[in-house]
């Protein structure tokens, strides 16, 4: 009878020991999850960009961009703005906007959204200026210039 009191006295006194082992998993798992958590706060993604237009020339890099979320650029006489969309199939893909003078800032399709699918390295967007397409017209506009953008740690 001694050892099995022995037996249940060491058990219950190993019980906190198990519990405060517990709570140390949880608090470093918890841990964990703030410091990953604030790791993607940062950003999604690396935007490197480079801008040549109307005879000025920007370059950059932005660190914090975040999917579904605009990442902007403000060159002089321009503001583009670019969301990129995650892989949903095989290759993330990129909206831009470029607000910019009256009569700018079309794709060479005459049309005011840049749509892309994103490949390793640069990708290389012209800038036209001119009209919008309307329908199913043929325009041919004036090119303004060339966005550059490089894309890192996209996940």
């Amino acid at each position: 009878m001694s050892e099995q009191r022995i037996l249940i006295a060491r058990q219950l006194s190993s019980a906190p020991a198990k519990l405060v082992a517990a709570i140390w998993s949880l608090c470093i798992a918890g841990v964990l999850i703030v410091a990953v958590t604030q790791a993607c706060a940062a950003g999604d993604f690396v935007l490197n960009y480079a801008i040549d237009a109307n005879g000025n020339t920007d370059a950059g890099k932005i660190e914090s961009c975040r999917y579904e979320e605009p990442c902007e650029i403000r060159p002089v006489g321009l503001h583009i703005r670019i969301y990129v969309h995650p892989r949903k199939e095989d290759l993330p893909s990129l909206d831009m906007d470029v607000l910019g003078p009256p009569g700018c800032c079309y794709t060479a399709d005459a049309v005011e959204q840049f749509h892309v699918a994103i490949k390793p390295g640069l990708v290389r967007l012209p800038i036209y200026r001119g009209v919008r397409r309307k329908r199913n017209e043929f325009v041919q506009n004036e090119r303004f210039g060339t966005v550059y953008v490089a894309f890192s740690q996209l996940q």
